[in-house]
């Protein structure tokens, strides 16, 4: 049988620089994801309150 290999030094970097990586695409992510749903909240937000504001007159 042969001997395992193991990556060493720059494996263990390169598989850093991928886990970095794939962390920023999900943070990137739910950021966009977050954005969106606040921008629809606060968008119904306005909405309703003119509807009020126009209501009252």
């Amino acid at each position: 049988m042969a001997e395992p290999r193991h990556a060493g030094r720059s494996g263990g970097l390169l598989f850093l620089a991928v886990l970095l990586f794939v962390t920023y695409l999900v943070v990137t992510a739910v950021a966009g994801l977050a954005r969106f749903l606040l921008g629809g909240a606060s968008l119904i937000v306005v909405v309703v309150l003119a509807l009020n504001v126009l209501r009252r007159r």
